[in-house]
């Protein structure tokens, strides 16, 4: 039989220096979800295994001893929607993937949500790496605190980091810290809505997916194009600052 999901998470040890927050922690969490056929759209009984931001599943817990997975999904960016009863969705950053998924009560249900939602969300940058804030490169300190935004992980201060807002999709229910690239929607980009996927019932089990571009290779596409935008705000931001320095210069 196989075993039921039980969620095993633990601090990254990264506690911000203000509010001793810890950075995000790793989820550990396996147990049998159902799961609709890309092909099919019948439910099929898998057994998923959620490490770190992978969510990964195989046919059922002996499959899984026997190696390689049938699919996986990195689950920074990714969007986690309810679909009635004990269902929810797992939807790709750019909503071209979509995983149907289902528990067996309520409680599991409950259980593998907030371990998702944990999962998604990004990891701190370390106090240690950087001693300037990411945007404006002005020196932390006494008078400069630093800060992690919530919504991409970075170091940030609090200038850059005036906005707080209400994150639940990350499981935080009251305002936290979002830096001015995150607000302006340089990090984190609305899919939009996927469409909805009929439910057709079939008597057959689903058939082995041709191939087609791995996912895990399309979420590191995305994050690099994440990176750009961001690296192309910083770079207009200090072009600003620059022509600004100048002005004030000129007008001495």
């Amino acid at each position: 039989a196989a075993r039921r999901g039980r969620c095993r998470a633990g601090s990254m040890g990264n506690a911000h220096p203000e509010t001793g927050e810890s950075s995000p922690a790793r989820q550990d969490m396996r147990g049998m979800l159902q799961k609709q056929s890309d092909h099919l759209r019948n439910m099929n009984d898998r057994y998923f295994v959620l490490q770190h931001q992978t969510l990964a599943y195989w046919r059922d817990e002996d499959d899984h001893a026997r190696g390689r997975s049938r699919g996986s999904m990195r689950l920074d960016g990714c969007k986690l929607r309810d679909s009635g009863g004990f269902g929810f969705e797992v939807v790709s950053p750019d909503g071209s993937i979509t995983w149907q998924l289902q528990a067996k009560n309520p409680r599991e249900a409950e259980a593998w949500k907030r371990a998702l939602r944990m999962a998604m969300r990004p990891m701190w940058v370390p106090n240690t790496e950087s001693s300037k804030c990411t945007i404006c490169r002005n020196d932390f300190g006494a008078l400069n605190r630093r800060h992690h935004c919530r919504r991409c992980g970075h170091l940030v201060c609090g200038s850059c980091a005036s906005v707080t807002t209400r994150l639940p999709d990350l499981l935080y229910p009251d305002p936290v810290r979002v830096c001015d690239p995150c607000r302006a929607g340089a990090h984190a980009k609305d899919p939009g809505a996927h469409a909805a996927r009929s439910r057709a019932p079939a008597k057959r089990e689903e058939r082995p997916q041709k191939p087609r571009e791995d996912p895990e290779v399309r979420a590191r596409a995305e994050a690099d194009d994440r990176e750009a935008r961001r690296r192309e705000f910083l770079e207009r931001r200090r072009k600003e600052r620059e022509a600004q320095s100048s002005a004030r210069r000129g007008g001495r």
